[in-house]
């Protein structure tokens, strides 16, 4: 059974156009985040089972999505 990623509701209505030359790392953060602050760890062994290589700003960004994703769920989770 694929185990499915959740996103905080609303995120991915919330996302902008994104240009063509990076919507790919949208793609990758999609198959990478698991909801909780994304490690080096996690995106070298997802890097070596997808076998898709990625520069360190191409992780960088990978990993402040995610940060602002968090950021974002907990700032709606105070004011509920």
């Amino acid at each position: 059974m694929e185990k499915t990623k959740k996103l905080p509701p609303g995120t991915l209505l919330e996302i902008p156009e994104l240009d063509p030359h990076i919507e790919y790392l949208w793609g990758y953060f999609l198959e990478v985040y698991s909801g909780a602050e994304l490690t080096f760890q996690e995106v070298a062994a997802w890097s070596s089972l997808t076998g898709k290589t990625l520069n360190p700003d191409e992780v960088k960004t990978l990993r402040l999505l995610a940060v602002e994703i968090l950021d974002e769920k907990n700032k709606n989770s105070r004011n509920d």
